[in-house]
């Protein structure tokens, strides 16, 4: 092998050498701009959170998620519907960022300098993080945020804030009233506000020609034998089929709560909401248990009742109820039941 030959194998050597290690680089370079875009892809990636706080401008409320589920930390008793929590919880896990500014301008700019929102999350290992939310980029879809202590600006989905504009009640879980069905009810008493007390009682009456519902058994020439049920007030008889009582018990088994009004209400509360004043129904159920129900003053606008489910006393619940059902619940007298006709 001459002089030459050798040079140009230690020439292709050299470059043979040279080629792997720019491949090499390049491959490492590409996983180490993979690395960096999972990264970046995220603000935030939580896992096992157990408690949040959260500020839209009326002050923070804090919620921590036992093994019963989530309570509010300033009243444990409050019943706490985690829905909204949840979904928190779940964009927290994972909240993407469509778009990152690594070199913000003011942070007024973004709204930033003033947060609109302020969310922290506490992980079960003790790990405290603030997002902070400012206001909406031009698009109108995407919020603009930052981590407290962080530099970089980054654009989320807007929609994480639906669930920051939660006031405390609206994160109440209503209690379940009862199945008020007429079949279900042995009687309702209405005690006025003047001292009236009316009462309204139910009777089953077995019938061997076809009314309401066969209660399948038969008589002694094994005819179907039915039974109806029949309805009087202040033991005066009411009359079958009458519209006005078929109205009257129709809102009692749609009665429901539109929501909260009022946790723990105090004296003043009661009494701007018209509960001194306050009807109070009483309706006996065949469990053997019974339904209260106090319906107070109207709302402003005149959609909406104050109600609670108990006599009105301090450090009861207020609820909001709708004002045509508490007219009609309220209304138990002979001729609005009696009335074979619908009321205009």
């Amino acid at each position: 092998m001459n002089r030459q030959t050798k040079q140009l194998l230690a020439l292709a050597g050299v470059l043979a050498v040279g080629l792997g290690a720019y491949a090499a680089l390049r491959v490492w370079n590409a996983g180490e701009e993979e690395r960096e875009a999972a990264q970046a892809d995220y603000v935030l990636q939580l896992s096992d959170v157990t408690a949040l706080s959260f500020d839209s401008g009326d002050g923070p409320l804090s919620f921590t998620l036992e093994e019963t589920g989530w309570t509010w930390d300033g009243d444990s008793e409050f019943p706490v519907n985690g829905t909204e929590l949840d979904a928190l919880r779940e964009d927290l896990a994972a909240l993407k960022a469509e778009r990152i500014i690594p070199e913000p301008d003011a942070l007024a700019d973004y709204g930033l300098e003033e947060p609109a929102y302020t969310l922290t999350a506490r992980t079960d290992s003790g790990e405290s993080t603030t997002l902070l939310l400012g206001s909406l980029d031009p698009g109108g879809s995407h919020r603009y945020a930052m981590l407290d202590g962080g530099t970089e600006v980054y654009t989320v989905d807007g929609s994480i804030t639906s669930s920051l504009d939660s006031e405390l009640l609206d994160l109440m879980e209503l209690p379940q009233l009862p199945d008020l069905d007429e079949k279900n009810i042995t009687s309702a008493q209405l005690e006025l506000t003047d001292g009236t007390v009316r009462q309204l009682t139910s009777a089953v009456e077995t019938r061997e020609t076809e009314v309401e519902t066969e209660t399948g058994e038969t008589d002694e020439n094994r005819e179907p034998i039915y039974e109806t049920t029949l309805w009087s007030l202040d033991g005066q008889p009411l009359p079958e089929g009458a519209v006005g009582l078929e109205d009257w018990l129709y809102d009692l088994s749609t009665l429901y709560l539109d929501s909260c009004s009022a946790f723990k209400a105090d004296q003043e509360e009661l009494s701007a909401c018209g509960m001194d004043g306050a009807s109070l129904l009483t309706v006996s159920l065949t469990s053997g248990e019974t339904f209260t129900l106090a319906i107070g003053g109207q709302t402003e606008d005149g959609s909406y009742v104050y109600a609670a489910l108990e006599a009105p006393a301090p450090g009861c619940d207020l609820f909001l109820i709708s004002a045509d059902k508490a007219r009609t619940l309220s209304d138990l007298n002979y001729e609005s039941l009696s009335a074979d006709e619908e009321a205009e």
